[in-house]
């Protein structure tokens, strides 16, 4: 298992490859010895130097850069002056105000930066803080990149680092550390065949691990079942005490001696009603109804929202509610619950995370479920012609030789798991190359598409066909075992084309199932736009962990069968 910094490196695929594991003292390091014997920690403002010239930045973390000979180094974020800023008007007021003492935060342009090319320490008034006595210079605005362009917001949205949110406590008698990195994952399944009764299983894995371990089955650890009706708030209770004092360390005895061990929770992945309720969120039928932004559900299939300025932060959520619980009345509580779109918090909210990064969108869930309902939108535009088409392709076309055979998509795919939805959702795109024409859609669907959207009834079947392709690629690029910066740049770009081509031929064509599924396509296309952010944050999770989801299909097939017998 690995216990150290964070490490940058061109491929990520592990925990300690992600964001998260770099800036938290809870799992990577947080400070480095300066060289007046002081030390540099997170948090810190700092002037350094970079060949002729100087700038000033924020300690986020330190890691171990990996092309550089793993070289110890700070990672940092950059702090620019008015003469520096991008996409600045002349005649705004920036110039004019602060006396040369404003400076402008940015975020998203982290920098590694040698401990032997830092000048020294500065004070620095994050307006969002409390004001020191005496400071260098100030802030008052973020600096980000979004949609292409370069945008200012308030400096009170955004992320706080975890090193304002989460003391920890030394190691006595100077024993080496361990953090443990805990994923927690929770789903709940049928037990029984015929009759379906919610099972939730909690499962654990160790983030510690590497890839290639945490997805053999023998490392989930199932922390226990919640049972029918049961609230899993009273069962994870006892989890949550353990939890908390692993977050405060203890000695324990390992191989090489005893150790201070220490860690907390890095991510809890659930679906997408569950991941609403652990993060204390209104689920996706509400208006805000996203556990990460503020989108209201009319808004879902805006292009232009900004969920980056909308993010729901750890900050503002404590304050609304303790605004919700100051209100005197039950209404005017619910009223405020309903406008914010939160529920009363759990036990998991004593715990040293953030629930709006540390609760990602689980891409096993939200993929394959939004590949679900294309699939049924398809199906259903179909004449009987078509389907029987489309399963004349469906039994001759190449398929890999380890795949199980699958029964007819057309009739029981509801019974698919996501991995066999997944599989055909690679098959898609060939076979619908292979076979469609116009003449195998039901004329009510090419006309609504021709009324709506203006579409003529020859290009109906290049949309789809298109909107497929892209599709299967977004999975492909998705569910890679590593990914490459390269590979981040084209996922947000599949993505967006993604977005806006869902939006094109599904949402506004009013298919059935987008209207009548709260799994419906508006709900699902807004998740996939904080994906990217997730898989930089929790690299490990949202990349090589998501494989090893397949697993908990055999865990509940084993759980099932055990029930039966």
């Amino acid at each position: 298992m690995y216990f150290g910094p964070g490490i940058v490196t061109s491929e990520k695929q592990e925990f300690w490859h992600g964001e998260l594991w770099q800036d938290s003292l809870l799992f990577g390091e947080d400070k480095i010895r300066s060289k007046n014997e002081g030390y540099y920690r997170a948090g810190d403002f700092l002037l350094c130097n970079d060949q002729l010239s100087t700038f000033i930045c924020r300690v986020r973390g330190v890691v171990v850069d990996e092309m550089d000979n793993n070289t110890l180094k700070l990672k940092v974020d950059p702090l620019l002056s008015h003469e520096d800023l991008p996409n600045c008007r002349s005649d705004d007021n920036r110039h004019t105000r602060g006396n040369n003492m404003e400076l402008w935060l940015v975020e998203g342009a982290v920098k590694l930066v040698n401990p032997e090319n830092i000048e020294h320490h500065i004070i620095v008034w994050l307006h969002d803080m409390p004001k020191p006595d005496e400071y260098n210079y100030y802030v008052q605005e973020i600096v980000y990149r979004f949609d292409g362009r370069w945008k200012y917001r308030e400096i009170a949205t955004r992320h706080r680092l975890p090193c304002e949110n989460i003391t920890l406590t030394s190691s006595p008698q100077n024993l080496p550390t361990l953090k443990i990195f805990l994923d927690i994952y929770v789903d709940d399944f049928g037990t029984f065949r015929n009759v379906y009764h919610s099972l939730g299983g909690v499962y654990l894995q160790i983030g510690n691990m590497p890839s290639n371990l945490r997805k053999q089955l023998k490392n989930h650890f199932l922390i226990g079942f919640v049972p029918f009706g049961a609230d899993f708030n009273d069962f994870i209770r006892p989890v949550i005490q353990d939890i908390k004092s692993l977050e405060n360390g203890l000695i324990m005895q390992t191989l090489y001696g005893d150790a201070w061990v220490t860690g907390g929770i890095g991510c809890i992945t659930a679906d997408l009603p569950q991941g609403n309720d652990l993060a204390g969120v209104k689920r996706h039928g509400a208006n805000h109804g996203c556990r990460t932004c503020n989108v209201s559900n009319s808004q879902y299939t805006d292009l232009n929202y900004n969920y980056v300025k909308n993010a729901r932060f750890q900050q503002q959520t404590n304050e609304h509610i303790a605004e919700i619980k100051s209100q005197s009345s039950k209404r005017d509580q619910d009223r405020l619950a309903t406008e914010y779109g939160l529920i009363e918090p759990g036990p998991l909210n004593t715990l040293k995370w953030d629930q709006h990064i540390q609760t990602p969108q689980d891409p096993y869930h939200s993929m394959a479920g939004k590949a679900r309902t294309l699939l049924d939108a398809t199906f259903n535009v179909f004449n009987t012609n078509g389907e029987n088409e489309f399963l004349k392709h469906w039994r001759i076309i190449e398929k890999p030789s380890h795949w199980s055979r699958m029964p007819n998509p057309v009739r029981h795919r509801q019974s698919f798991m996501f991995s066999d939805i997944l599989r055909i959702a690679m098959l898609m795109p060939f076979i619908l190359k292979r076979f469609l024409k116009s003449h195998y859609i039901k004329t009510e669907a090419l006309n609504k598409w021709q009324e709506n959207l203006g579409i003529r009834r020859n290009l109906v079947v290049s949309n789809l066909q298109t909107c497929w392709t892209i599709e299967a690629k977004v999975l492909k690029l998705a569910f890679s075992v590593t990914m490459t910066e390269n590979n981040y740049q084209k996922l947000q770009e599949m993505l967006k084309k993604e977005r806006e081509i869902l939006i094109r031929v599904s949402v506004k064509y009013s298919l059935k199932v987008v209207k009548n599924t709260h799994q419906g396509l508006p709900n699902q296309i807004n998740k996939s736009a904080s994906f990217v952010d997730h898989l930089g944050d929790l690299s490990g999770e949202i990349i090589s962990d998501t494989p090893s989801r397949f697993k908990d299909e055999q865990v509940a097939e084993i759980c099932k069968n055990v029930s039966e017998k």
